[in-house]
C-alpha cells in the first residue's frame, strides 16, 4: 500500500516591469498570486494497492480558491447588480478525483481509468473577471476542461 502527496503553497509571485513615466524609470511591481490560474496552493494525492501484478490506484488533484478582486476596484469578491445578478470574479476550489488499474508482466504492462471521475466541470466565472471560454477561465491550466474521460495506456519494453 503506498501513499503519496504533494503540495505547493506560494506565499508571492510578482512580476516587475520597466515603468517609464517621462522622467525617471522605475519598476511596475504587481503579485499575481492567488488569481484565477495563479492559485496561491495546489496539491494532489495517490493512494495505490499493489497485489502481485496489479496495482490500482486512486488520484486526487486540487486547487484553491482563486479571486481576480485584486485586479478590479470592488471591494468584494462578488458586486451585486440588483437582486439576482451578479459579477463573480473569483473560482472556486477545485477537486477532481480518478482511478485505475493496471497489470504489469515482465515486459509489458496495461492501465486503463477514468480522469475527472465525478465529472466536474472548471469554475464559472464572469465575463472581464478572465480570460475565458463561455463562463470557464482559460488561464487556469489547473482545470480540467475535458471533463470526465477515460484512457487507456499499453506499454512495452525492450
Amino acid at each position: 500500500l503506498n501513499f503519496d502527496i504533494q503540495g505547493t503553497w506560494t506565499f508571492e509571485d510578482t512580476v516587475d516591469l520597466f515603468d517609464f513615466d517621462g522622467e525617471d524609470t522605475a519598476f511596475s511591481t504587481d503579485d499575481f498570486n492567488g488569481t484565477i490560474g495563479d492559485p496561491d496552493f495546489t496539491a494532489n494525492a495517490r493512494l495505490q494497492w499493489v497485489n502481485g501484478d496489479w496495482r490500482y490506484t486512486w488520484f486526487t488533484d486540487f486547487t484553491s480558491r482563486a479571486s481576480n478582486d485584486s485586479l478590479f476596484d470592488t471591494g468584494s469578491a462578488t458586486t451585486y447588480y440588483g437582486e439576482d445578478a451578479y459579477r463573480k470574479i473569483y473560482a472556486e476550489p477545485q477537486w477532481y478525483h480518478g482511478f485505475s488499474v493496471q497489470y504489469r508482466a515482465d515486459t509489458w504492462a496495461v492501465t486503463a481509468g477514468i480522469d475527472n471521475l465525478f465529472d466536474e466541470a472548471p469554475p464559472a466565472v464572469t465575463t472581464g473577471a478572465t480570460t475565458r471560454r463561455g463562463i470557464v477561465p482559460l488561464v487556469g491550466t489547473q482545470y480540467d476542461y475535458r471533463l470526465r474521460s477515460g484512457f487507456l495506456r499499453v506499454s512495452k519494453s525492450f
